[in-house]
């Protein structure tokens, strides 16, 4: 069903108020006992996968097509180090509208200290990654020296190209240090808990109780909705063990629920290669 919402919706601010639905004409939810507020919310990440600081010896833009599950690194501990790093040590990682404007690959690149080259974000529309830096990472697209080449495969993604007889670090760093600031302080898993508590009416809330979906696959319930698994992690960052999650999301800690201790690297390993995207992000977080 195609929603249209309210113009009292501001969804770039933070706090964000709230957006009142207008449903289509002749749907039930048209009925004014229908009628509630609806609050945009989007995806985050672990706080302690955000970098402290930006590297100074960043060099080019990473050539990266696809994420782990895509054999371009290991399906492994070591190889989310290496997909992390790859971000890292570039200026600019690509990336775009995948199944819908909100990707982890955008957090990722942003964790890092990176710069997401988001191609067609001008063409998002504003209650999606309501939350989303677009001001910050649109100066950083427009730098001198910064654009893009297109893909000679259909199925691979545009790359980054950078002119370093154009391109000035200088230019970059200031914005890319306020982006990371940005990062840490609005797009954390604890900054989409406690907005989820604001928005909610519960701020310091001790204490809560998470029903989540059960998969139809595994009884460990490893299905992966990136929302309300990173929305979990955050509750539980900002509440601590007086969060209950039912079922309990065992791909998010590092506990064997069947042999009641720690996972074993070669345990972690393993079931990674199980799951979506191999964990990356939020296994074991």
């Amino acid at each position: 069903t195609n929603v249209n919402f309210g113009s009292n919706c501001t969804p770039r601010e933070v706090p964000i108020t709230y957006c009142a639905p207008v449903w289509p004409s002749g749907s039930r939810l048209s009925n004014p006992l229908y009628q509630v507020p609806v609050h945009p919310i989007t995806y985050a990440i672990p706080e302690q996968l955000v970098a402290q600081s930006i590297p100074r010896n960043k060099t080019g833009a990473a050539k990266l097509v696809g994420r782990l599950s895509d054999n371009r690194f290991p399906c492994s501990d070591s190889g989310e180090a290496q997909y992390y790093n790859s971000f890292a040590s570039s200026y600019y990682a690509y990336t775009s509208k995948k199944d819908g404007w909100a990707c982890m690959r955008h957090y990722e690149i942003l964790a890092t200290g990176g710069v997401p080259y988001f191609n067609g974000l001008d063409q998002s529309p504003r209650h999606s990654l309501w939350d989303f830096p677009r001001d910050l990472i649109q100066q950083l697209m427009a730098l001198p020296g910064v654009g893009l080449e297109e893909a000679k495969n259909k199925d691979d993604d545009p790359q980054v190209k950078l002119d370093m007889h154009v391109f000035d670090p200088r230019q970059y760093y200031p914005l890319a240090d306020k982006l990371l600031e940005y990062t840490r302080t609005h797009l954390t898993t604890r900054a989409m808990a406690k907005h989820f508590l604001r928005t909610a009416g519960h701020v310091g809330a001790q204490s809560g109780l998470m029903l989540l979906m059960k998969s139809s696959g595994p009884k460990l319930y490893d299905y992966v909705g990136y929302t309300f698994q990173l929305l979990m992690h955050g509750l539980r960052t900002v509440m601590g063990p007086t969060l209950v999650d039912y079922p309990r999301l065992w791909l998010m800690y590092d506990w064997d629920p069947e042999s009641r201790r720690q996972r074993t690297q070669e345990e972690r390993d393993r079931k990674r290669k199980a799951v979506y995207g191999c964990g990356l992000s939020y296994a074991f977080t």
